[in-house]
C-alpha cells in the first residue's frame, strides 16, 4: 500500500512538473551582443558572434622521465666575446649530448644573463667607481629526459664539453 502511494505521488509530481514546463512561454530572443562569447562588428556595424575556436594543448610525451637543466657560464672582456663563447659552449654541450643518444628535439637552450664583473673594492681608496674587469654570460641548456636514460652519464658528458653547473634534475 505504501509502495502504491509513493508511485502515485511520483507520477503526479512528474505530470505536474511537465505541465508547468509546457505551459511556460518560450524565452525571448536575445539581443545581439548580449549572449556570452566574443562579438565583433562587421563593416555595416552589425554585431556578429565569433565562432568558438578549438584549442590544442601540448601534452608531455608518455616516456617523459624528467628534466635536466645545465648552466654554461663564460667570462670575457666584452659582451660580444662573452656571448660568442657561451654560444660555442652550448654547441659543444649539444654535440656531447647527441653523442650520448639524446635527440636534438629534446634539447633547448636560452640566454640566462649577461652582467658586468668588477674588481672588488676592499677599501674605498682613490677610485670613486669600481674597475670593470669584463662580462659574465650564462646560457641554460634544458634536456627532457626519457625513462631509462642515465642522467649521471649525460651530466658527465655535458661537463666534459664545457657545462659549469647543474641547476636542476627532476
Amino acid at each position: 500500500m505504501i509502495r502504491l502511494a509513493r508511485s502515485f505521488a511520483l507520477i503526479l509530481f512528474a505530470l505536474l512538473t511537465a505541465g508547468t514546463l509546457l505551459a511556460q512561454e518560450p524565452p525571448p530572443e536575445p539581443e545581439p551582443g548580449s549572449e556570452p562569447g566574443i562579438w565583433i562588428a562587421d563593416a555595416s556595424g552589425e554585431l556578429r558572434p565569433v565562432p568558438p575556436v578549438a584549442a590544442t594543448f601540448l601534452r608531455e610525451e608518455k616516456d617523459a622521465g624528467g628534466e635536466l637543466v645545465l648552466l654554461i657560464e663564460r667570462f670575457e672582456g666584452t659582451v660580444t666575446a662573452a656571448l660568442s663563447s657561451g654560444q660555442l659552449g652550448v654547441t659543444r654541450v649539444r654535440q656531447a649530448l647527441a653523442q650520448n643518444g639524446v635527440p636534438a628535439q629534446r634539447v633547448s637552450s636560452e640566454l640566462a644573463y649577461v652582467e658586468p664583473r668588477y674588481r672588488p673594492l676592499i677599501l674605498t681608496g682613490s677610485r670613486p667607481f669600481p674597475e670593470r674587469l669584463g662580462f659574465d654570460a650564462a646560457y641554460l641548456v634544458k634536456v627532457r629526459l626519457a625513462k631509462g636514460w642515465d642522467p649521471g652519464r649525460l651530466i658527465d658528458a655535458a661537463f666534459g664539453a664545457g657545462a659549469t653547473r647543474v641547476l636542476s634534475l627532476r
